[in-house]
């Protein structure tokens, strides 16, 4: 046990005698146990010495197997019973086997944090109204202890802000299509007093129809007319509008492919040739055993890539790699989960790659390919060149104007060439906030204004 090396010994006593266990820490095909003996006598088959420990007294009683689920009909393995990388923001628990028997899993949507936000937004506004009727009540004036109250009542500024702040929320946000595009269509109405309210079923239905709409009337979001284009993020900086988007290389993974097998339908693995030594994304492995036996095509390469991907070094660095068996090509390929110029494979040594059992060589290597290419302002003509990290991209916050500075997005897919467009579109309280910060800052005109009426009161 004080070696570490993932196998616990215990002594078990049956209650007729004593019986050496062996168990492995984890679980999963490729932390299968396999014992060899060097005996004294230089045989190692007999029942003598160690040799007697595997030969005659060693007994599998629970072989190692990997989990083993059907989701809509695809055969999926890991070699965890927790399983949290086949669907986004689920994950399984399998506590037990049931064969042949499909469970039904229901995923529902909770929306009461969307519509506590949602209120919350109608209750600022609405807050943000109050203020404005303070400072320009005619019932008030500034004083020492008040200097607030009325202290703008009549002031042209003060009515451009009231009138800029209510277009903002009565206007249909520009980019967004569908049948949610400004404030009525989730239920908000504007009364006659200038202040909002709130419709809670007209919002749930809104809600259970296109939550994503929803979100993106209300907070910033990119539109483009490539479903493979994603928003991810964007900054104080980044203007509302549309622009081109041409990409000359598409984000690649690291891949490896090996040659042709040219073999049976199976593979044996023994202990000349189940060895293997690689690293991902820079991170070197030890030395990593595969299990002995013999295996189908897909069996093995579901076997490597547990193997590779529970590798103390390449699993604590966060590297992964999907390795499958290419039927049509007889070939096994290694492909990162990573994709860009961080992204590489390189095998490094180990007998599976010296006795060709797998149709890879040492010094097999490759590195991914970072997306690049170009936004370009349609009304300007200015252009941003850009290389990005894997298939992220950020245009600089010093772009020149008129381009998306600070936007950031995510570009999936082969294909190169023009990839359509993109429009950026804050939503309705992002906007609020954005100018609001404008306005209140020192260069803005209420931070003016109102640093004006300090200096008077001094």
């Amino acid at each position: 046990n004080s070696a570490n090396i993932g196998v616990t010994a215990t002594i078990v006593n049956t209650g007729s005698g004593y019986t050496l266990m062996f168990s492995a820490e984890k679980t999963g095909v490729a932390n299968a146990i396999n014992i060899s003996v060097s005996d004294n006598d230089g045989d190692d088959t007999d029942n003598t010495g160690l040799s007697q420990l595997i030969n005659a007294n060693m007994n599998e009683t629970v072989a190692a197997q990997d989990a083993t689920i059907a989701i809509n009909g695809l055969a999926i393995s890991r070699s965890d019973n927790v399983i949290s990388d086949v669907i986004d923001g689920l994950t399984l628990n399998l506590n037990s086997a049931d064969p042949g028997v499909t469970q039904t899993i229901t995923v529902s949507r909770d929306t009461s944090e969307a519509q506590q936000a949602v209120q919350d937004f109608v209750d600022l506004y609405n807050s943000l109204q109050d203020v404005f009727d303070i400072l320009g009540s005619y019932g008030n004036s500034p004083t020492e202890e008040d200097p607030v109250s009325g202290s703008l009542k009549g002031d042209a500024t003060l009515r451009m802000l009231k009138q800029q702040v209510r277009e903002m929320v009565s206007q249909p946000v520009a980019g967004l299509t569908g049948a949610v595009r400004s404030l009525a269509d989730v239920g908000i109405k504007t009364n006659l007093d200038g202040t909002l309210e709130l419709d809670t079923a007209k919002l749930q239905q809104a809600l259970d129809a296109d939550p994503e709409a929803v979100a993106k009337l209300f907070g910033p979001s990119l539109t483009a007319t490539d479903p493979l284009v994603s928003y991810l993020g964007s900054n104080d900086k980044t203007p509302e509008g549309t622009w081109d988007l041409f990409i000359s290389a598409a984000a690649e993974q690291a891949v490896l492919t090996g040659a042709v097998l040219g073999g049976s339908g199976s593979i044996t693995l023994d202990g000349s040739n189940n060895t293997l030594e690689i690293s991902i994304n820079g991170t070197a492995s030890t030395t990593i055993s595969l299990a002995q036996g013999t295996y189908t095509q897909d069996e093995l390469a579901a076997l490597l890539q547990s193997a590779i991907n529970n590798e103390t070094n390449i699993a604590a660095a966060g590297g992964k790699v999907s390795v499958r068996y290419d039927s049509a090509n007889d070939r096994f390929e290694l492909a990162t989960d990573r994709y860009g110029s961080q992204a590489s494979i390189e095998l490094t040594g180990g007998t599976a790659l010296t006795s060709g059992v797998l149709g890879f060589s040492v010094g097999d290597s490759d590195t991914g390919v970072d997306v690049g290419g170009q936004i370009s302002d349609p009304v300007t003509g200015n252009t941003y060149t850009f290389t990005g990290e894997g298939r992220r991209v950020r245009v600089s916050d010093y772009a020149l104007d008129g381009l998306p500075k600070g936007l950031e997005f995510n570009v999936e897919g082969s294909a190169t060439g023009n990839r359509g467009s993109i429009t950026f579109s804050r939503g309705v309280a992002a906007r609020i906030v954005n100018a609001f910060e404008q306005w209140m800052s020192a260069e803005g005109v209420v931070g003016q204004k109102l640093e004006s009426l300090n200096d008077k009161q001094r």
